[in-house]
């Protein structure tokens, strides 16, 4: 992107930035002098870069996840399972062929962790920043956005932006509604500039409320948020972010072939906010099931009582966004986040003392992490130098719990029904435990070289340091049986990587026309999880693990992808080349009963990937 000012030109790290959120002023303002600053601006992605503007966020419905923008670029695809698509269980995104929990994602650089259900080391983006407040989203299609702080980006990455507060003080509103009793509220304060230097903040609040389209049950978010800024001089700025969320949803139950096959679409859990819908689930625990399930070979898994969705969690950072020079500027960012859940379900297969045939079984993931991360980028003749490192320690504990449901006598509910969103009581069985505590450094150098305006040349190179350990391990053997032995404890793995290049080309000619070509080798840690929940070395048994400790390696990929792109006012259009080389791929490898099944985690090997779009 070329970019022209009234005010002291330059090269700037973040130019896309001001494309994506053209009405921002920038973050410091002289004093005494008026806002008439005009902005020339032509909107120019790096090479397997895509810039998703503000613009065409709003372009979406009221309350909608801004990933639903992403739709309209090709080989990525958001889906999700409600309509706004703030589900964390319904919600998946696929980049050129990687799934979401291999795509990296940071909220104005602070890293938002890995993108999966029961997050270990973040939060699902929808709610880390509301989607009024998201003012950009850069997405890497490659694996090659080294100066991302993400420890899992083999497959591309996801960098939000979040809008700045406005100089002048005002309000906005914005209502929405929609079937099924959707109902979305956001409202927004902005302060303007209090005094000279232009130190200004905003707050807003944010809240979802709607019923299930399919079966019953209440889908409740919220956020409160809040961003201040303090510009420092002319070009430099110290900022702060909070944000709080707190998300109580009942999910729609899982589908499998033969259930589609057989009954249809519309299965759902058996709850639907009366004593009924309790009820016919006590009586499947018994083998009378609705009609139809009988068609089934499994009807009992078929569907549950429930299956609430509870999170709350804060989290903030502080910057220090500093120019230093005209060709020098160093950004900080120091942040942590405490993240509480609640994910649960309502099983036939674990009795209540008081002589329910069910029981709540509750995964209850928590974790406190805090980091640092600090970059600086210098322009000197035709380059432009990068260099970086990040640092995060993260406490995570990994428990699942089992709670009491009411019991039924002579047809009635002793004691009313549950309400399972968030409101357990007292456990009555500890079903597994595991504490994980990990330590994770990146370090990233880079230099985009122009030997001509229209020409881009990119080198850079990752380097990633990250021990995981894992204790305290629990195994119940009332629930797993008396053979299941013990569950991975006093175990470490450790990822090293010095050196993962990242080569890029991109030249532009003619008029609005551009071809790239892009280079990256990438590696990522392990995944951690609840007992046999993902292909995580360390959710296994301690048995599982022994067998397979002298295999497993940090999976790593080659990504090469080239690209034609034209872009004008009227259109924008493009063909994107990839293949990819995947390396110790790990993958879980399970056996017998899908309810309880015999789990280990096994190194795979190689894999290739190729794929085309336009």
């Amino acid at each position: 992107m070329a970019i022209s000012r009234r005010v002291r030109p330059k090269s700037r790290q973040n130019q896309w930035w001001q494309a994506v959120n053209t009405k921002r002023q920038p973050p410091w303002r002289a004093s005494g002098e008026g806002e008439a600053i005009k902005v020339s601006i032509r909107r120019r992605a790096a090479a397997g870069h895509v810039l998703v503007s503000r613009a065409a966020i709003a372009r979406l419905s009221p309350g909608m996840n801004p990933m639903a923008a992403l739709n309209q670029s090709p080989g990525i695809n958001f889906q999700s399972a409600d309509a706004l698509g703030s589900s964390t269980w319904g919600t998946q995104i696929y980049m050129h062929g990687f799934a979401q929990k291999d795509v990296g994602v940071t909220l104005d650089d602070m890293p938002l962790g890995e993108m999966t259900y029961r997050n270990y080391n973040g939060v699902n983006p929808t709610l880390a920043i509301a989607p009024e407040n998201v003012a950009g989203i850069d997405v890497s299609q490659s694996a090659g956005a080294e100066e991302v702080a993400a420890s899992n980006n083999l497959g591309g990455s996801l960098a939000y932006r979040s809008i700045d507060p406005a100089h002048k003080l005002g309000a906005s509103l914005q209502q929405g509604f929609g079937s099924y009793s959707m109902c979305h509220t956001y409202t927004r304060i902005d302060s303007g500039d209090l005094n000279p230097t232009g130190t200004r903040f905003y707050v807003s609040y944010l809240r979802n409320d709607q019923q299930k389209w399919k079966g019953a049950g209440e889908q409740f978010s919220q956020q409160a948020t809040a961003k201040l800024i303090q510009p420092i001089a002319q070009q430099s700025a110290l900022s702060a972010y909070f944000n709080y969320y707190d998300m109580h949803s009942y999910e729609y139950q899982d589908l499998s072939p033969e259930v589609i096959q057989k009954l249809g679409y519309k299965v759902d859990n058996y709850y639907n906010g009366k004593a009924s819908g309790y009820l016919a689930a006590v009586n499947a625990s018994k083998g009378i099931y609705p009609k139809g399930f009988e068609k089934l070979s499994d009807p009992l898994d078929a569907s549950y009582y429930d299956g609430p969705t509870n999170e709350h969690g804060f989290m903030g950072y502080l910057k220090s966004d500093l120019t230093l020079t005209d060709q020098l500027k160093w950004v900080t960012t120091a942040y942590g986040h405490a993240d509480m859940q609640k994910t649960g379900w309502n099983s036939p297969y674990f009795a209540s003392p008081n002589g329910s045939p069910l029981s709540e079984i509750v995964k209850e993931p928590s974790f406190r992490r805090f980091g640092i991360l600090s970059k600086m980028s210098y322009d000197i003749a035709r380059n432009h130098i990068g260099l970086g490192v990040w640092y995060e320690n993260n406490a995570y504990q990994s428990s699942m719990w089992a709670y009491e449901q009411p019991n039924v006598v002579n047809g009635q509910i002793v004691g009313g029904l549950p309400n399972n969103l968030g409101h357990y009581g007292k456990p009555f069985a500890e079903i597994f435990n595991q504490n994980y505590n990990s330590n994770t450094f990146t370090a990233f150098v880079n230099d985009t070289y122009r030997p001509i305006q229209n020409l881009a040349l990119h080198f850079g190179f990752k380097s990633i340091l990250s021990t995981q350990r894992v204790g305290d391990g629990y195994l119940s053997s009332a629930y797993y049986g008396a053979s299941s032995g013990g569950i991975t404890s006093g175990e470490s793995l450790t990822t090293a990587k010095a050196f993962l290049p990242h080569i890029g080309v991109d030249y532009r000619f003619l008029k609005n026309n551009e071809i790239f070509i892009d280079i990256s080798e990438n590696a990522r840690t392990y995944m951690e999880s609840g007992f046999k929940l993902s292909a995580s070395p360390f959710a296994v048994t301690q048995a599982a693990y022994d067998l397979s400790r002298n295999s497993i390696r940090p999976e790593k990929d080659w990504t090469y992808a080239i690209g034609y792109r034209y872009s004008d006012r009227l259109m924008d259009a493009s063909v994107y080349a990839y293949r990819t080389n995947y390396f110790n791929r790990l993958q879980q490898i399970t056996s017998g009963s899908l309810l309880n099944p015999v789990s280990a985690v096994e190194n795979v090997g190689g894999i290739t990937m190729n794929g085309v779009d336009a």
